[in-house]
């Protein structure tokens, strides 16, 4: 099955509907600006439920938007984060710092192919790619141009994000080139807040098209 990445988390009982259903990896936004920001108690609290429940294996990834490397190191200590998933504006010298101290994955937001050539030099452990939404970094429930993933898989692992629900991840799931899914806005009922039917059709639906294929 496609490897998936539930993010938005902000309660504890998503995260472990989400971990139980087989995602490898879960989201914390620590973005204020976002609808599904959570506090560092609040991921705190999430992180240690996974780890009750048995799921130290799943990732936990903090999302920031232009943070500062302290606010990052105070997240990475508190929420015991595995990855680090920057969203925002942030130099590949603020990447590169940050890679030193653990996994490191860059959000890119692109319309064209002509701007993959802004990327070519990137070090990072993934790209992960979504729309392109003036003012907005991500969540926003708009389809990621599927042209560019031919041209990203050359610089990282490719995480594809945007717009992804489970009427269509079956069909995301059938691009070649990517490592991961990402999902937010498409298995929720609210910002912020999961809905366990759609969880759940979402892996159903994963798993029914890997039965096809093999």
């Amino acid at each position: 099955m496609n490897l998936v990445k539930i993010c938005g988390l902000t309660r504890v009982q998503d995260a472990l509907l989400a971990a139980r259903e087989g995602a490898f990896a879960i989201g914390y936004i620590f973005w204020p600006g976002s609808k599904r920001f959570v506090s560092l108690e609040q991921a705190k609290a999430i992180s240690a439920a996974l780890k009750a429940e048995g799921f130290t294996k799943v990732k936990r990834v903090g999302v920031f938007v232009n943070p500062t490397h302290d606010e990052i190191d105070e997240a990475r200590r508190e929420c015991d984060l595995t990855t680090v998933q920057l969203h925002g504006e942030e130099s590949e010298e603020f990447m590169a710092i940050e890679q030193q101290k653990g996994e490191c994955w860059k959000a890119v937001r692109l319309q064209t192919k002509a701007e993959l050539a802004d990327y070519q030099d990137l070090k990072a452990d993934a790209l992960l790619l979504d729309a392109f939404l003036p003012g907005h970094y991500g969540g926003t429930g708009v389809l990621a141009n599927w042209e560019l993933i031919d041209g990203l898989k050359k610089i990282a692992p490719v995480i594809l994000s945007g717009g992804l629900n489970p009427s269509n991840v079956a069909e995301a799931a059938r691009l070649e080139g990517v490592y991961a899914l990402d999902l937010s806005s498409g298995v929720e009922t609210q910002a912020g807040i999961k809905d366990p039917e759609k969880i759940k059709a979402l892996f159903k639906a994963l798993s029914t098209e890997e039965s096809q294929e093999s």
